[in-house]
């Protein structure tokens, strides 16, 4: 299932329709995954271990990341399920600010996913790019390597859309 990656599936619009259409989309994904939406700190449990990702919606390694988190959750049986994942669009903050109180210690986002790890409601670490997407595997107990190669091997690529 690719409920994530198909919120920018090519088509007849302009990059900049899809990339709108998958920002508005992004809502409706989440909810109807295994992942939940970020509503800010006081909608997280009072214990215990979470894992709050920032994702742009016009990334399609975002988006597969998504896809493929959201596949572990679903495993049978759940795989890790004392650990929730929110997820906040990273277009939503209006300001560094507003995303330092979220991701402490993240000044600049230079590169996305943003990954921060929550523990009993407040924030214990942050990372983004590469180091995020290592946090989030480690925080689910999978394996760095294999998140990130499959975040590259199953990520659509516009490189040959049209040279048919």
């Amino acid at each position: 299932m690719t409920r994530f990656q198909d919120l920018l599936k090519p088509d007849l619009s302009s990059p900049k329709d899809e990339q709108d259409r998958a920002s508005k989309g992004l809502a409706d994904a989440v909810a109807s995954s295994k992942l939940r939406r970020w509503e800010g700190r006081t909608a997280l449990p009072a214990q215990g271990k979470c894992l709050l990702l920032a994702v742009a919606p016009y990334s399609q390694y975002d988006l597969t990341l998504l896809d493929l988190i959201d596949e572990h959750l679903g495993a049978k049986p759940p795989a890790r399920a004392s650990v929730y994942v929110y997820v906040v669009n990273l277009l939503d903050y209006d300001n560094v600010e507003q995303v330092g109180a979220d991701f402490p210690g993240v000044a600049q986002v230079h590169q996305t996913p943003l990954a921060a790890i929550w523990e009993s409601g407040s924030p214990q670490k942050a990372a983004w790019g590469k180091q995020a997407r290592d946090m989030a595997a480690e925080a689910l107990g999978l394996s760095a390597d294999d998140l990130s190669r499959r975040v590259k091997a199953e990520s659509p690529s516009y490189a040959n859309v049209g040279k048919q």
